[in-house]
């Protein structure tokens, strides 16, 4: 029988933020009567010159959807938020 440890080695850069954010949410949003849902995708964006891939987080909650790119971020020079944050964000913006 696999282990957390090998599934988790198996899995694509998608599907590992989601399994984290998976937890976040469970953890941070465990008594809210109404669920967010979080959901990690990638999003192509064909431009003039080049396919750009975006990772984006979408938070659905009360009927809103609202979506961020976590990856890349061309207007951050010092680091990235923690997904913590940009799910805080998210749900913040649904109330």
């Amino acid at each position: 029988m696999p282990t957390t440890k090998d599934i988790m080695e198996d899995m694509n850069i998608v599907e590992f933020i989601q399994h984290k954010v998976n937890k976040l949410n469970s953890k941070h949003w465990s008594n809210d009567e109404c669920k967010p849902i979080f959901i990690v995708s990638i999003l192509y964006d064909y431009g003039k010159d080049k396919e750009d891939q975006f990772i984006i987080l979408t938070v659905q909650h009360l009927g809103s959807s609202y979506s961020s790119i976590i990856f890349p971020r061309k207007e951050v020079h010092y680091g990235y938020e923690s997904v913590l944050s940009e799910m805080t964000s998210l749900y913040n913006q649904t109330m």
